[in-house]
C-alpha cells in the first residue's frame, strides 16, 4: 500500500509540474490562439503560482482536519478538471480561471503529499 501511495504522490507532483511548464513552452501558440498580449500571457502563467500562496495554508489545515487521503484526492481532482477545462477555453478569462483553479488544486495537494507519503 505504501508503494502505491508513493506512486500516487509522485504522479500528482509530476502532473502538476508538467501542466505548469507546458504553458510556457506553448507560449507562442497560446498568444496567437487566444489573441492575448504578452502581459496577459504572463498573468496566465503566474496564476498557477500565485493561487497556492494562500491556499497552501488552508489545504494543510483541511488535511489535518478531514484526513490527508480525502483532501489530496479532492485537490487532485480539482487540478485535473481545471487542466482539462483549459482545452475548451478560447479566450483570456476562461483560461485564466482554469489556471487559477489549477493553482487552487495544487495548493490543496502540495502541503498534504509529504504527509501522505510519510
Amino acid at each position: 500500500m505504501r508503494w502505491f501511495l508513493l506512486f500516487i504522490g509522485w504522479a500528482l507532483f509530476a502532473m502538476l509540474g508538467f501542466n505548469h511548464t507546458i504553458v510556457a513552452s506553448r507560449s507562442h501558440d497560446l498568444i496567437t490562439a487566444l489573441a492575448i498580449t504578452d502581459t496577459q500571457f504572463f498573468l496566465l502563467y503566474s496564476a498557477t503560482s500565485l493561487a497556492p500562496i494562500v491556499i497552501c495554508l488552508v489545504g494543510g489545515a483541511l488535511g489535518d482536519r478531514y484526513g490527508v487521503r480525502w483532501v489530496v484526492g479532492v485537490g487532485g481532482a480539482i487540478a485535473s478538471v481545471a487542466a482539462l477545462l483549459r482545452l475548451v477555453s478560447h479566450s483570456f478569462t476562461p483560461f485564466f480561471l482554469c489556471m487559477t483553479l489549477r493553482g487552487v488544486g495544487y495548493g490543496v495537494v502540495f502541503p498534504n503529499l509529504p504527509k501522505l507519503v510519510g
